[in-house]
């Protein structure tokens, strides 16, 4: 039965959350300082005491032994002696025995092991490089082994101890990776509400009614463009219609007329396309002096047409009639029209201007809605990992705390 209000959970922010379960850990396992600092000043003495072994045995001037051990070169093993202690002293020296500055009591300690167990397995190296120096002074390697037993029996103490705590650092371990995670993951948050923030700025400003009133403008102007454009085409074709009836039944008169003249100048490439061949007024009264000579010839039926009557008639509507205006009038215009098009294609231009920039805009619409979409899901993440890290804290410290400091909506 709880007498009175709950306690308020302690608050305590993400970014000292590792911290805070460094403290919680030690707390638990507290006893483990006592007795790994015990065991390290142990491993310590043993140390000095395999050190003062080396120098002993380093300044040790006695004959290698060669009883059961067959040795051919005396001199060899003396030197090879020398470079064995050289080899241990350097072991021992890389010994690091220092209580570094880790997180938490189990960190500390277990660097201490760690460093006894690499300092173990490189003397076992040197040992097995070394065996014939070891077998011939195995009398004189007493304090080597006093001290490198006392090594090993500490060694064995703080493993035992470590092992002991094996639970709580699971535990730690199990805590530590959440956080990780929690931390990572508030991180993923920030960046998604960041990019939503950009994108909302870009958003706002390409969908204003600005864009549309431009759009409409534009297909105005292109709609009365296209109508005039087609007024010009009809004048086009209406000259046409009045140029073209009467030359082309001239064609086939006008290349017989040229094969008995003796003139420089083709009536017959004036006739087949008028439009494209009169280019000046002089070319103009060139072209109708020599229609009516055509037409003296066929009077005098110096050519002979089937449809002579009909050419005569076309041969004097053509001189009757003010053709060399009709034909600039018909250049102007189509001189018209390829300005025309070209205008037309200008503004369709910025017509797909336009809606290519309103399809990125929408792109990015879509984009700004995935995001939106990816950070509500990352937020429920982040808040269920803040609950069980929470949880996590209670079941293994009995710690009532509430995480603040994370990119969470209210």
């Amino acid at each position: 039965m709880i007498f009175g209000k709950p306690s308020k959970p302690e608050e305590i922010q993400y970014s000292e959350m590792e911290k805070f379960l460094d403290s919680s850990f030690d707390k638990k396992i507290s006893n483990l300082d006592s007795r790994g600092l015990v065991i390290t000043k142990d491993l310590i003495r043993a140390k000095a005491g395999f050190e003062d072994a080396c120098k002993t045995f380093e300044k040790l001037n006695a004959e290698p032994e060669k009883e059961n051990f067959y040795i051919d070169n005396t001199s060899s093993i003396k030197s090879q002696k020398g470079f064995y202690s050289n080899a241990v002293s350097h072991a021992v020296e890389n010994w690091d025995l220092s209580i570094n500055d880790s997180l938490n009591f189990y960190n500390r300690y277990n660097a201490v092991l760690s460093e006894t167990e690499k300092f173990i397995a490189e003397l076992s190296k040197i040992n097995s490089s070394f065996k014939k120096v070891l077998f011939s002074y195995s009398s004189h390697l007493e304090l080597f082994k006093k001290s490198f037993s006392l090594i090993e029996r500490h060694r064995d103490s703080l493993r035992n101890e470590l092992n002991r705590r094996a639970s709580e650092y699971s535990e730690y371990k199990i805590l530590k990776d959440k956080i990780t995670e929690l931390d990572s993951v508030n991180e993923r948050l920030a960046s998604l509400n960041q990019k939503i923030n950009d994108l909302g700025k870009n958003i706002g400003s390409k969908n204003d009614q600005s864009t549309k009133e431009e759009e409409n403008e534009i297909n105005g102007k292109i709609s009365a463009k296209k109508i005039e454009l087609n007024g010009i085409e009809s004048q086009i074709r209406n000259l046409q219609g009045k140029i073209s009836p009467l030359t082309l039944p001239l064609e086939r008169a006008a290349r017989k007329f040229d094969h008995i003249s003796s003139k420089k100048i083709q009536l017959h490439v004036f006739t087949e396309n008028p439009i494209e061949n009169i280019k000046t007024e002089h070319e103009y009264v060139q072209f109708k002096s020599l229609l009516e000579e055509l037409g003296k010839k066929i009077e005098a039926n110096e050519i002979d047409e089937k449809n002579n009557k009909n050419i005569l008639e076309n041969i004097t509507k053509i001189l009757d009639m003010d053709m060399y205006s009709m034909i600039k009038e018909l250049k102007q215009f189509r001189d018209k029209k390829s300005e025309m098009e070209h205008n037309i294609k200008l503004l369709e231009a910025n017509i797909t201007r336009i809606e290519n920039k309103k399809n990125d805009s929408k792109e990015e619409l879509e984009k700004f809605e995935y995001i939106k979409k990816s950070a509500g899901t990352t937020e429920t993440q982040l808040r269920q990992m803040k609950s069980a890290v929470e949880g996590l804290f209670s079941k293994y410290y009995n710690r009532k705390i509430s995480i603040s400091g994370l990119i969470i909506s209210i």
